[in-house]
């Protein structure tokens, strides 16, 4: 497959923009990167432990083919291990490895490795480069993107964290042979939202992966998608304005996964929020009832539905939504859609305040 690049440009900071590659040869690509702009650094590989299994041994294996240190460092695999405490373990595990400023980090693995790594790259020594090397689809069209890196707490979903960009991302797309289907639904997700806020014409070729794992469809999707990431991060790399459209089902998604107790994908929390937040439109009189029919079918495609939420009590919902890092004062903030495409702003704003009750009415 030819090797397709995008570049993200910051800027506030031209010399923290970075390329997106998207292929299947994550090796060859990675070494020339070290070789050229981190010959004399540590390479510190962390992933978590299924991925050690599937790819970070034969990783580290090839790497120490051509480069002398090389430390691989693995976390327990899920939702409910991205915390302070294993965050820690990471960091004195670094430093027992005497592991210096000229460290590069490479994250290997799905969201949570990419968040933790990321945030220790942040902060560690007060700050070192590293690389994103996703493993799942929500990954590869998410969260590797945009240097938005942190860990959960009590109190919620990244609650503690820091914009940290990578110095490359590199997207492997043979890594999705082995995803699960469940995996394979949450990565789509992300997809959904944008063809929902920004690029409705990428919901024929979504059709189509959704039946099939079309890889001409697949890899149409994956630089779509990556495009637009790049073109809001660029605008709003802090997320203080049209990034937060990138938000999109995210209020109660993540609301969802704290009830959960993580439980469930993220990707099918925010589909689940996507959902409950097109509602909240329609019930505003925002987003007509042919655009919210429009929604609802490619969700339901996607297999989602509101089924799934009745494991929950919509005030235990509401309650977690007031976690949210989106929150003006105590009011949780909604992104809302407009029609399919676009997100309603009013007054300069993205993001909107919603009454209580009619978030109530929408998840009975």
């Amino acid at each position: 497959m030819k090797t397709h690049t995008l570049t993200i440009r910051i800027p506030s900071l031209p010399i923290r923009s970075y390329h997106i590659s998207i292929g299947s040869d994550v090796v060859s690509t990675l070494v020339r990167m070290i070789q050229k702009n981190f010959h004399n650094h540590t390479i510190a590989i962390i992933t978590d432990k299924t991925v050690r299994r599937l790819y970070g041994n034969a990783l580290a294996f090839q790497l120490r083919k051509k480069i002398n240190r090389v430390h691989l460092f693995s976390l327990p695999a899920g939702e409910t291990f991205k915390n302070e405490g294993v965050k820690t373990l990471l960091d004195h595990g670094l430093l027992k490895k005497e592991c210096g400023r000229n460290t590069l980090i490479i994250a290997l693995g799905g969201g949570v490795v990419g968040d933790m790594a990321g945030f220790v790259a942040s902060t560690y020594l007060r700050g070192v480069p590293y690389i994103q090397i996703p493993t799942t689809l929500l990954a590869m069209l998410d969260s590797s993107i945009g240097g938005k890196t942190g860990i959960d707490t009590t109190y919620g979903k990244n609650t503690i964290g820091t914009f940290w960009q990578p110095s490359a991302v590199l997207v492997n797309t043979s890594y999705l042979k082995t995803l699960s289907d469940d995996h394979w639904r949450s990565g789509l997700m992300e997809a959904v939202k944008i063809s929902l806020t920004m690029r409705p014409e990428m919901q024929k070729s979504l059709r189509g992966v959704m039946k099939q794992r079309s890889e001409i469809a697949l890899r149409n999707i994956i630089r779509a998608s990556l495009q637009e990431k790049a073109r809001i991060v660029e605008k709003d790399e802090k997320e203080q304005g049209e990034r937060m459209v990138l938000n999109f089902g995210h209020t109660i998604g993540h609301a969802i996964e704290k009830v959960s107790n993580y439980s469930i994908l993220h990707g099918i929390a925010v589909g689940l929020g996507m959902l409950i937040e097109a509602r909240i439109s329609h019930e505003l009189g925002i987003l007509s009832t042919q655009s919210l029919k429009q929604v609802e079918g490619i969700l339901k495609s996607a297999g989602v539905s509101t089924k799934a939420l009745r494991k929950w009590k919509p005030r235990d919902i509401i309650a977690a939504t007031k976690y949210d890092k989106k929150k003006q004062g105590d009011k949780p903030l909604y992104i809302l859609l407009s029609e399919i495409g676009s997100i309603y702003k009013k007054d300069g704003a993205w993001a909107h305040p919603v009454r209580e009750n009619v978030v109530k009415k929408v998840l009975l």
